[in-house]
């Protein structure tokens, strides 16, 4: 739903009357945002009635963000954090007081806004004053490599383990540490600079790391090469699989997990015979809402940088609670630990340690990124051209959506970003530019209408909810640091109603490459990833004899660098004209890079036979 200015007022589900989720017809995940004069979120309220408000400063950065509500007929407190900033608007103290725990943040930071060292307290107050606490510092080189880690006790400040970082062509390769000697953790790297071997020497632990020929991580084996984890992908680089061994009730077991696509999950228990499914709902391309194939809703609160802090049921019970230290290690957790989205709201594989990160995988033990970044970031400062660190040693302010590019996060400016510029605004859920204003075009309810225009809002799976309004982000490349509605990213968001092919009137195609026509007339067109298409009058426009003219025009930035899509369209480029079948979904997927032409892309949920493409010399 929108309010009258086109920002996102609330978010429901409208689910079809044939027996999927009975009694959940018409649910409000989001009930209600309201925003300020400046376009800022000023509260959310969950379809739980758990209430977040945002107070800002006048430079427009969040000062406090609080979570509470009626829980069990007591008025609870979930989060009350207040932020503190240094005159670079890098945060120096996080004070969180809430019914359940306080916990107290300090940090600091060198000249160009790394963080240099973290203190963190816990208390339980619900656990008879439960009492955690760390204290850390790190060094960085001139190129962005963090170079020291430093473990010191937060009693009296003294240094109880040092871990020295040595590099080899900016691949860490060996971390000593000052407790445990030289070549603590060892690290191997294939030519392409992906880890395929990590070695903890202290543990007596190894982790044997395999990826595809586009440095994707396909499987996980130990020191004995017994299989942790396998993953599959779909040609856009989706993660469509996962197949783990998993603790489930005390007993290790496959664990099998598909994502027809990341709204939706299934999950198969080997030992227990048992299929589940999930829904997953988005906001902003953040994941504020999961609700299972029984009804029973899971909501995530989240911090500055979309980390999970709770996990509530739909009666603001409190399911699971979180807290991280700087670089996404755990520092403390309680209840049900199976939820997915946890720092940064990315996933954690357990079988590996990783945290997957869309386009690649990150190490938190190690503040790493486990392979080269295929997009340098250096706009506007240096650090960004190194491909492993993670957001340019600011992990208190940053967060990096899609494991391409350091982001601001909420109502924070990142300094990097505000240079040469008339003026710079904070980030995330609570900031929106005039580009993104003029984005949100005509009208939306996520529960039962069509929706047109740029938006960022929630989608329902369409594994099981097939009329469901595709409303949805799924983080690109593109920076989000000036966009309260996280305008399109260029490469892979997808915004706008779904349309069924029997009523649409528009001519669609595909450009492929001249060499693939044979094995496009043995297969057509295949379901698997959703074949991509777009408008036949857009695609005319594209000289089908210059292969690098329909790489910039039909990919994304990711795949344009890649130099395997220029040598597919080597011998050219054919235009297919397809009759898409009947009673066939069609979305919109995102609009390419707008070189040369932009055209907006589609996604056909279904395959298209060979019957239904036509080509300039096709026999008939």
């Amino acid at each position: 739903e929108y309010g009258s200015a086109g920002y996102i007022s609330g978010i429901s589900v409208q689910v079809n009357t044939n027996g999927i989720l009975p009694g959940y017809c018409n649910k409000d995940i989001v009930e209600n945002i309201s925003y300020n004069e400046f376009g800022q979120t000023s509260s959310l309220i969950l379809g739980n009635g758990i209430t977040t408000s945002y107070s800002y400063d006048v430079k427009g950065r969040m000062v406090r963000l609080n979570s509470s509500g009626d829980v069990g007929g007591n008025t609870k407190v979930l989060q009350d954090a207040v932020y503190s900033f240094n005159p670079n608007n890098n945060i120096t103290n996080i004070s969180n007081t809430t019914t359940d725990f306080n916990t107290q943040y300090d940090y600091g930071y060198d000249g160009i806004g790394r963080l240099t060292n973290a203190n963190g307290s816990y208390l339980g107050i619900a656990e008879g004053n439960l009492s955690r606490r760390f204290q850390q510092s790190f060094d960085y080189a001139k190129n962005g490599n963090l170079t020291a880690k430093r473990i010191h006790d937060p009693g009296n400040g003294n240094i109880t383990d040092e871990w020295s970082y040595q590099y080899t062509n900016h691949q860490v390769t060996n971390i000593d540490s000052s407790r445990t000697g030289a070549d603590t953790l060892t690290l191997q790297y294939d030519a392409n600079g992906n880890l395929t071997r990590q070695r903890d020497n202290v543990k007596d632990l190894t982790k044997r790391i395999s990826v595809d020929s586009q440095d994707r991580i396909t499987q996980i084996q130990d020191g004995n090469n017994a299989i942790l984890g396998s993953y599959w992908y779909d040609e856009s680089g989706f993660r469509i699989r996962r197949s783990a061994l998993e603790e489930k009730n005390n007993v290790f077991t496959n664990v099998e997990i598909l994502y027809p696509s990341k709204f939706y999950g299934l999950e198969f228990i080997e030992s227990e015979n048992v299929i589940t499914s999930v829904n997953n709902v988005y906001l902003n391309g953040v994941r504020i809402a999961a609700m299972n194939e029984a009804g029973a809703l899971a909501y995530y609160l989240t911090d500055q940088v979309d980390s999970v802090s709770h996990v509530l049921d739909d009666e603001g019970n409190t399911l699971s609670q979180i807290q991280y230290q700087p670089y996404g290690e755990t520092f403390v957790q309680r209840g049900d630990l199976n939820f997915s989205p946890k720092y940064n709201s990315q996933e954690l594989d357990r079988e590996s340690g990783f945290y997957f990160y869309n386009a690649r995988y990150y190490d938190p033990g190690i503040a790493r990124f486990t392979s080269a970044d295929t997009i340098i970031d250096g706009e506007f400062d240096t650090q960004g051209w190194n491909r492993f660190s993670y957001v340019k040693g600011n992990p208190i302010g940053a967060k990096d959506p899609s494991g391409h590019e350091a982001n601001a996060g909420i109502g924070i400016m990142m300094n990097s970003q505000c240079r040469g510029n008339a003026g710079c605004n904070s980030a995330g859920l609570n900031a929106v530019s005039e580009g993104a204003k003029k984005a949100v075009v005509g009208t939306a309810a996520v529960a039962a209408t069509a929706a047109t225009g740029y938006a960022a809002a929630a989608e329902v799976g369409s594994a099981t909810l097939p009329s469901a309004i595709y409303l949805s982000s799924r983080l690109g490349s593109s920076n989000i640091t000036n966009s309260l509605l996280n305008r399109l990213p260029q490469s892979q968001g997808a915004v706008a109603n779904s349309v069924n092919a029997t009523k649409e009137a528009t001519k669609y195609g595909k450009i492929v490459p001249t060499n693939d026509l044979a094995t496009i007339k043995e297969k057509g067109l295949p379901k698997q990833g959703w074949p991509t298409i777009a408008k036949l009058d857009d695609l005319k426009k594209v000289n089908l004899n210059n292969p690098k003219e329909i790489v910039s025009t039909l990919y994304n930035k990711q795949l344009q660098a890649d130099p395997k899509y220029l040598e597919r369209f080597k011998g050219g480029g054919t235009l297919l004209e397809l009759t898409i079948p009947k009673n066939t979904t069609i979305r919109a997927s995102g609009i390419t890079n707008k070189s040369p032409y932009g055209i907006p892309q589609y996604k056909v949920d279904g395959e298209i036979p060979y019957k239904n493409i036509d080509y300039p010399g096709k026999t008939k």
